[in-house]
């Protein structure tokens, strides 16, 4: 009677770790369901987030609602690789655009943003080599890391004014971008952000920006004009470097760049095109011209850009995520059946010997 309760007990701690790995592990997509060529699942908010789709298509019009749930989302991964994919509308209903939703879609052209949408996931439009402009919507606080990344058709780029965030890489060598403007809610740009913007001639980063991250402009070899604000009280490593044709770089006044924590190279490098746009104490105007009259003619040695080529953006491996995990779900399904039958069999047995 003590071995029956002892594998009875037994078998529901197999069902316990059972119910855990399954609600850690599960693939969504095996439950997902299906409207014409969407795939979807319902979220505990009642709406839906579409989570892929069959077949190729070259065009998608999103629909607004799925099987009466309003569409909220674009999931993971959900359209990554489509590379016959053009076109994509998206409704007004969604406020996310998932974490690679559109990663290597190597033919996308244009996308029509939701005007509701709030967040943009990391790597979202990592490798969208065609796509040529982007409107963010007004609503959109958050840009992930990586978001448009290597997208080399990309020339310009209408920021959301409300955008806070914007992830490290977000524009990482997109080599056709001219102009940017930046929102007035930075307070920072995180390293790489604007890495290898080759065509980008201009940057006036707003007031209220205090910190730009590591190599945020590195290879901007067009970057002529660079606009300071007061706010600014730190300019990372690397942060311009390879920028050998900056000509003017524009702050308030000699105390303010003073103040800003920096290298020394960044700083020699910076002092020699400061422009104060502020009436500055006659010294400091004697300082100033002084630096104006500096010859500073002589071409400065560009950086080997080869010592980046390792920190290259690559997709994280997880388009297979979706496949190990139901694979690993359905050998430890297999086993703790095995186990079930086992303690089946053997409770069975002791009754009869009862």
């Amino acid at each position: 009677m003590r071995k029956r309760r002892r594998l009875c007990a037994a078998a529901g701690v197999f069902a316990w770790i059972f119910m855990i790995f399954a609600s850690l592990y599960i693939d969504p997509s095996v439950n997902a369901q299906h409207y014409e060529i969407y795939e979807y699942n319902i979220l505990p908010d009642g709406t839906a987030e579409i989570t892929g789709c069959s077949g190729s298509p070259a065009k998608l019009d999103i629909p607004e609602s799925i099987g009466g749930a309003a569409v909220s989302g674009i999931g993971d991964n959900a359209f990554a690789k489509c590379k016959n994919l053009t076109s994509v509308t998206l409704p007004d209903s969604v406020t996310s655009v998932g974490n690679d939703a559109f990663a290597e879609c190597t033919g996308l052209v244009s996308i029509r943003l939701s005007s509701n949408l709030e967040s943009i996931g990391y790597y979202a439009f990592f490798l969208c080599k065609k796509l040529s402009e982007i409107k963010i919507p007004i609503t959109v606080t958050s840009i992930g890391e990586a978001a448009f990344s290597e997208c080399d058709s990309l020339t310009t780029v209408d920021l959301s004014k409300n955008t806070t965030t914007i992830g490290k890489m977000a524009f990482f060598s997109c080599n056709n971008l001219t102009s940017v403007k930046l929102p007035g809610g930075l307070t920072m740009i995180d390293e790489m952000t604007f890495f290898s913007c080759a065509s980008l001639t201009s940057i006036e980063i707003p007031d209220g920006v205090s910190r730009l991250g590591d190599s945020s402009f590195a290879f901007c070899k067009s970057l002529k004009n660079i606009s300071i604000p007061d706010s600014l009280t730190y300019i990372g490593d690397d942060t311009f470097n390879g920028c050998n044709n900056i000509s003017d770089v524009e702050i308030s006044s000699k105390s303010k760049f003073d103040r800003i924590m920096m290298g020394s190279e960044t700083r020699e490098f910076l002092s020699q095109y400061l422009h104060y746009y502020e009436p500055a104490p006659a010294e400091e105007n004697e300082a100033s011209e002084d630096k104006a009259s500096a010859d500073v003619s002589d071409p400065i040695p560009e950086p080997e850009p080869e010592a980046y080529s390792s920190r290259r953006v690559t997709v994280p491996d997880e388009h297979n995520d979706s496949s190990f995990r139901t694979t690993a779900l359905i050998i430890f399904s297999v086993i703790t059946l095995g186990v079930f039958i086992a303690v089946f069999v053997v409770i069975k047995k002791q009754h009869k010997a009862i």
